[in-house]
């Protein structure tokens, strides 16, 4: 009897170990699907684009990530991901497809000015990795370029953001 007592102890002992380490792991993990992004391609995602790097640039915990999970398209209008974060390390994992409205005017740009599609802004130690496809629709917009002031429209822009890798 004693022995089972002892087996059953450490049983639930591994188990409260495990539990507690993995959830101090996924602390540091956010999902945009847990943020409410649908990934079917059709449904915009951006706002849980949005809630997830509020999250992930709020967090104190160690390397926080974002995760854009594989075998789903996020369709995304213009989003700027403002650093300044609490976390000195921030990973962004691209597994999943992005990709942009086909129609520029679907884009619903303030005062109807696109500098660019994904804007990074003042996020230092910026980790950019992943097996997906970032699809701007650039055949859209080539159109809209003004050749004279040498002005297009940037489908990825990293602004003020150090020690960047991809």
């Amino acid at each position: 009897m004693t022995f089972l007592l002892f087996l059953v102890s450490s049983i639930v002992s591994m188990l409260f170990i495990q539990s507690f380490s993995s959830h101090i792991h996924l602390t540091n993990i956010f999902n945009v699907v847990e943020y409410g992004a649908v990934g079917d391609g059709l449904t915009n995602d951006t706002q849980a684009f949005n809630d997830a790097w509020k999250a992930i640039c709020g967090s104190s915990g160690s390397e926080p990530t974002m995760v854009v999970p594989s075998e789903k398209t996020f369709l995304l209008r213009p989003l700027i991901f403002e650093g300044h974060c609490n976390s000195d390390n921030i990973n962004v994992v691209i597994d999943g497809n992005l990709i942009a409205p086909s129609n520029p005017s679907e884009w619903n740009c303030q005062e109807q000015i696109c500098k660019s599609w994904i804007e990074f802004n003042h996020v230092n130690s910026l980790n950019i990795t992943g097996f997906g496809v970032i699809d701007g629709q650039g055949s859209n917009w080539w159109g809209s370029c003004n050749h004279k002031s040498n002005v297009c429209f940037l489908y990825l822009m990293l602004h003020a953001c150090f020690i960047i890798t991809q």
